[in-house]
């Protein structure tokens, strides 16, 4: 039996990873159900997990794959998250900083 976090992350990671053969399960009615079903055990983390799915699956099927109020509340959570950067991140701009690269290390969408 999953609970909020491991159904969080099992959507996430088929956006993440985003293989062609991912895409039958990770946009399975069931596994939706499952997650509308469960949505008031999910923490901040697991909604902006899920929000990213539900972005995964609007990009490959063209809608949403949450009902749209809940869509649109992990789009809230997601976008009043405050921003943190990775140790990759770090890398990667002190890096280009090094190179002489001008950059603008986040974009708010």
């Amino acid at each position: 039996e999953f609970n909020s976090q491991a159904l969080a992350n099992t959507a996430w990671a088929y956006a993440v990873f985003n293989y062609p053969t991912n895409f039958e399960f990770g946009t399975n009615p069931d596994l939706v159900r499952l997650i509308v079903s469960s949505m008031d055990k999910f923490d901040k983390r697991e909604l902006r997990q899920l929000h990213q799915w539900n972005m995964w699956g609007k990009e490959r099927i063209g809608k949403s794959l949450l009902p749209l109020d809940l869509s649109e509340h992990c789009l809230n959570v997601f976008s009043s998250s405050e921003l943190s950067q990775s140790r990759l991140q770090n890398d990667v701009a002190r890096a280009l900083h090094n190179m002489g690269v001008i950059f603008k290390e986040e974009a708010i969408l």
